[in-house]
């Protein structure tokens, strides 16, 4: 009994990789700052002379920050486009980011997390 030999492997669209690569880098993004500000939650009290309790809001606010924009960026992709809308996620996320970098104070820094979320 002989068997069939397996059809070809179906090559996947170079155009395809390209947005798995790019939603993933994204994503990729967002789960390492949140990764970073974890793990540098001492040294942000120290820096900004706060609370741990009031440090804590610094990972708090980005979490209810992304949790409010999630309902919002279906209605968004569907009005303005998937790709518009992940540009623009990307450009406020770089935003925020360069904003948290220059943060001066908590208080600073918690609201630019906020709109790092969004």
């Amino acid at each position: 009994m002989t068997e069939a030999p397996a059809p070809p492997a179906e090559r996947v669209d170079r155009e395809l990789l390209r947005i798995a690569f790019i939603l993933v880098l994204g994503t990729f993004m967002a789960t390492l700052d949140a990764t970073i500000v974890s793990v540098g939650l001492d040294r942000l009290t120290e820096e900004f002379d706060a609370s741990v309790a009031e440090i804590q809001w610094v990972s708090s606010a980005y979490l209810l920050a992304v949790v409010a924009a999630v309902p919002a960026s279906g209605w968004l992709a569907g009005r303005f486009g998937g790709r518009r809308v992940w540009l623009a996620a990307i450009g406020v996320f770089l935003v925020g980011s360069v904003l948290c970098a220059l943060a001066w104070s908590a208080t600073s820094l918690i609201v630019f997390r906020v709109i790092q979320g969004l």
